[in-house]
């Protein structure tokens, strides 16, 4: 089964996440504070799905981006999202939606995070 990493402080879509795509794919919460940088760290994932809450999360997103790995940038800031347009192997998710729009929104951008 694919495995996704998550970046998310307040839990918020990591928790959506692990009950509504159970079945395509597991998820794990990167703990900022329990896990070490290490860039071997990230290569057992499949892809990273990083939720920005404000301007403070970039160097925990610095610290995971790699060319390797898509990752899939989330926010319910657009300043915030369109910093991310340019990035080779990233993808933009404005999440500030309700929980069934946001569910068919991911569904569609999972294939990203999954075509390497």
């Amino acid at each position: 089964m694919k495995k996704v990493l998550v970046y998310d402080r307040k839990r918020y879509l990591h928790r959506f996440i692990k009950l509504k795509f159970k079945s395509w794919f597991t998820s794990e919460l990167w703990n900022v504070k329990r896990i070490k940088v290490d860039s071997n760290y990230f290569n057992q994932f499949n892809g990273i799905i990083f939720v920005f809450y404000n301007e403070t999360d970039i160097v925990d997103f610095l610290n995971c981006y790699n060319k390797e790995i898509n990752i899939l940038v989330c926010s319910e800031d657009d300043r915030i999202l369109n910093n991310f347009l340019t990035i080779p192997n990233v993808e933009i998710i404005n999440i500030n939606f309700l929980k069934c729009d946001l569910y068919n929104i991911l569904s569609k951008k999972t294939g990203f995070l999954f075509s390497k």
